[in-house]
């Protein structure tokens, strides 16, 4: 009898505009209401009468949430809840709904989609950056290759220089990237984690390594090789990583300097003078008139006991 009362008395308060004795008698009937499709239109309808005709907008909030619980698929709901909370500050409300039907839903891509809104919303309105990052691992754990979950996850541990946690994230950026210069891009990165941060030089040059395996010409990766071949006194491979760069230098200044460090290294390092020799020999080739590289070559000749000189 009440659902009979309640169907007669809504036309009046509608005609008469008592919207107080409609929200109330909407109320009743989503009470003695059974079928979930009329439940979700009377949930509907509560929103929009506390949106348009009572002027408020953090019950038509609530309202919505309830809506969009039952039907989760529907982004006119959502972008309802998205103005409103804008509108009113309830982020949190939103946050709660949002976590709430994604837990719940059978649908991953759908679940993972209101894991991310969700997970920017906390942050950025909420300034709960701990609780961001707890959702980006629950979508890594339902979809392990979910780059945009990685590279958000990436950005919180540098901002928090979590070195540690952060190479293991770099490690399956690397994994998934589907070019080479984003690959070698995420390697240098890597490479420079292990050298600055975490002081693992040896680790480092095979990060540089692995991105010369992508690039083989990549100047970064050389120079930032070089320099920790020096810095391990490796100096074999320095000389090596160095005939690289000589072979990729644009210009004759460059190959120059790289020519001169590896004729030091070949006579002071290496001790093999002979091949210094031919070193400043090539840099002649370059710059006859390098007066550097003429004493040089003399001076090793002289050594050699040569009579060249």
């Amino acid at each position: 009898h009440q659902a009979d009362i309640a169907a007669l008395l809504e036309p009046v308060y509608l005609e008469s505009e008592h919207w107080e004795q409609l929200y109330s008698l909407l109320q009743l009937r989503l009470d003695l209401e059974e079928d979930e499709i009329d439940i979700l239109e009377l949930r509907r309808r509560l929103a929009q009468l506390s949106l348009e005709q009572m002027g408020q907008p953090v019950q038509a909030l609530q309202w919505f949430g309830e809506a969009f619980r039952l039907d989760p698929g529907d982004d006119g709901l959502l972008g309802q809840m998205n103005s409103l909370a804008a509108e009113t500050g309830e982020y949190a409300h939103l946050h709660e709904v949002l976590l709430d039907v994604a837990i719940g839903l059978d649908d991953a891509d759908r679940k993972i989609e209101l894991w991310h809104r969700s997970a920017v919303l906390v942050e950025e309105q909420l300034g709960d950056v701990s609780q961001a990052e707890t959702i980006y691992e629950l979508i890594l754990d339902e979809d392990s290759d979910n780059v945009p979950a990685l590279q958000n996850l990436d950005r919180i541990l540098v901002a928090q220089e979590r070195w540690t946690d952060l190479e293991a994230i770099l490690e399956r950026e690397i994994e998934l990237v589907e070019y080479d210069n984003e690959r070698v891009a995420l390697l240098l990165r890597l490479g420079e984690l292990l050298r600055d941060h975490l002081h693992r030089l040896e680790d480092a040059i095979g990060a540089y390594n692995r991105a010369l395996d992508a690039d083989d010409t990549h100047a970064g990766a050389l120079a930032h090789i070089a320099d920790l071949y020096r810095d391990t006194e490796q100096w074999s491979e320095l000389a090596s990583t160095l005939r690289r760069r000589v072979d990729n230098a644009e210009r004759d200044e460059e190959r120059l300097d790289h020519l001169r460090e590896m004729a030091l290294i070949s006579e002071q390092m290496l001790e093999n003078v002979e091949e210094s020799i031919e070193l400043w020999e090539e840099i002649l080739q370059l710059a006859y008139d390098d007066l550097d590289a003429i004493r040089n070559v003399q001076r090793l000749h002289r050594a050699e006991g040569n009579d060249e000189s």
